[in-house]
Parts: structure tokens; sequence; C-alpha cells
């Protein structure tokens, strides 16, 4: 699991959609934990939905696997990956593909962001608020 989250972080870090994409699988889904909108789903639909929208954060996210009470998650953080948590990335994988990601992020789960900077011991954009 690990290596595809360091896989996952790197295409991440690159902005590299299509390498993100290629470690999902066909019928991955993707959802935003807390939030009205609908689960993306397919590889094809989060490819288009969801990664361009983390790509184009402003200012820019870089991505780095951490591991966490429930296990490994990818984290997503401002100032070129010193400043705080912005996302987490929470993964289900399967025969070595990304079957499922759930998107913790502070205006949705505000708590859960500030559970997982603890438990990491960085602040998150949910301190903030």
């Amino acid at each position: 699991m690990a290596s595809l989250l360091d896989d996952f972080a790197r295409a991440f870090n690159r902005r590299e959609v299509g390498d993100m994409a290629r470690l999902l699988a066909h019928d991955a889904t993707a959802r935003v934990l807390g939030a009205p909108f609908p689960t993306e789903e397919g590889s094809d639909v989060i490819r288009v939905t969801s990664f361009p929208h983390l790509l184009e954060a402003d200012p820019p996210l870089t991505a780095s696997r951490a591991r966490i009470e429930s296990g490994d998650c990818v984290l997503l953080r401002t100032d070129e990956g010193r400043g705080p948590i912005d996302s987490v990335l929470l993964f289900g994988l399967a025969d070595f593909r990304i079957q499922h990601i759930d998107y913790v992020v502070a205006p949705h789960e505000p708590e859960q962001l500030r559970q997982i900077g603890r438990s990491c011991g960085l602040p998150t954009l949910a301190d903030e608020a």
C-alpha cells in the first residue's frame, strides 16, 4: 500500500493527472466526506472532476504519504509541503489499485481534519478557522 500511495503523491507533485488516474481501478469511486456532492464513480470521472480541482488549488498543494491511526494516507499541504494540512486523502485499495478515495477537507469535516493533524503533529486549515 505504501508504495502505491508514494506513487500517487509523486504523480500529484508532478501535476500528472494521467499518472494519478492510472493508479485507479476502472470502477474506482471518490467522495468528499460530509459534503452534499455526489460520489464520483469511475476512474474517468475522477480524472476530470476531483483531480484537476486538487491540482488547481491556490495556493498550490504538495502531497506526501503519512501514517495515521487508521493506516496510510496522503496529506495535501500548502507552502511546498511545509504549511498546514489543506486536505487528507484516505484510500481503499484492492488488487494493487486505488478502489476508493475519501477526501477530508476543512469546510466539510473540520474536526476529522484537526484530529488527523493532531495525530501527525501538524497544523491544519481547520485550526485557522
